[in-house]
C-alpha cells in the first residue's frame, strides 16, 4: 500500500491533469468533456506516474484518445510543475481504464434482467 504522501500527490495530481484535460487542452479528441481520469498511480521514488483515463460514455475511440494523450502529455506534464509542490513531477503514462464501461454494461445486464424477471412474475399472476 503506498504512503499517505504518495496518495496525497496521486489525489492531487488526478484533480489536476482532469482540470488541465478539461480546461488547457485544445485537442478535439481530449475536449469532448466525458473523459475522466479515474485513477493515478505513483511510483515510491516519485520518478513515474501511470495515470488511468476512461471514457464516461463508452462512445469515444480508445485509440484516437490514447493517441491524443501521449501527444498531450508533455504540456500536461509541464502544467503540472507550477501545480503541484514537488522538485520533480513524475514522468506521465497513460493507460485505458475499462472498469466504468464494464460497470455500464453489468448495470445494463441487471436491468435486461430484472426487467425480464418481473414480466416473468406478471405472466404468471394472470
Amino acid at each position: 500500500m503506498p504512503s499517505r504522501r504518495i496518495m496525497q500527490i496521486n489525489n492531487l495530481m488526478r484533480k489536476e491533469i482532469s482540470d488541465i484535460l478539461r480546461r488547457e487542452i485544445n485537442d478535439p479528441r481530449l475536449s469532448s468533456g466525458f473523459l475522466a481520469v479515474t485513477e493515478v498511480e505513483t511510483s515510491a521514488d516519485l520518478k513515474n506516474s501511470t495515470i488511468y483515463v476512461s471514457d464516461v460514455t463508452g462512445s469515444l475511440d480508445r485509440q484516437k484518445i490514447m493517441a491524443a494523450l501521449d501527444k498531450a502529455g508533455g504540456y500536461i506534464h509541464t502544467a503540472l510543475y507550477p501545480r503541484l509542490d514537488l522538485r520533480v513531477v513524475p514522468f506521465l503514462h497513460f493507460k485505458w481504464d475499462s472498469s466504468i464501461e464494464q460497470g455500464v454494461n453489468i448495470s445494463t445486464k441487471l436491468d435486461r434482467i430484472l426487467s425480464e424477471t418481473s414480466v416473468e412474475a406478471e405472466n404468471r399472476e394472470t
